[in-house]
């Protein structure tokens, strides 16, 4: 063996060194991650109290004061719901009331503009900033 093949097998034996150097760091690196990500996992999950109750059986009993309540219940007519007056924000903070009446042979609709309080004013910009 010449000294020249000898040089050259030191130098790439050096090179794979240090790869092997880079990827046992990298190795150990991914280990601690997994493991810090496992333990942050395990600390993390868990039944909460809420859910507990959540998780509780139904019991299969009526409560016959709710369905007493639901039957008292006002069911109004497509009729009837034409008449209720419908509210609309302007983006001057104004608030329309319209009114439709019905007769026989015609609708009509009327308009009046309300002007809000200072704190619905408030209430109305902070609205609008967050959409």
């Amino acid at each position: 063996m010449s000294p020249f093949n000898l040089n050259d097998q030191l130098k790439k034996l050096q090179q794979r060194k240090d790869l092997l150097i880079i990827f046992l760091l990298f190795f150990v690196i991914s280990i601690f991650w997994i493991a810090i990500d496992v333990l942050s996992s395990q600390q993390k999950t868990g039944i909460s109290a809420e859910q507990r109750q959540l998780a509780k059986p139904l019991s299969p009993s009526l409560d016959s004061q709710v369905i007493e309540d639901l039957e008292q219940k006002i069911i109004y007519s497509e009729s009837e719901l034409r008449n209720f007056p419908i509210y609309v924000i302007n983006p001057n903070q104004a608030v329309t009331m319209t009114q439709t009446t019905e007769s026989a042979d015609e609708t009509t609709s009327q308009d009046q503009q309300i002007t809000l309080p200072m704190e619905l004013e408030g209430a109305l910009n902070q609205l609008e900033e967050g959409l």
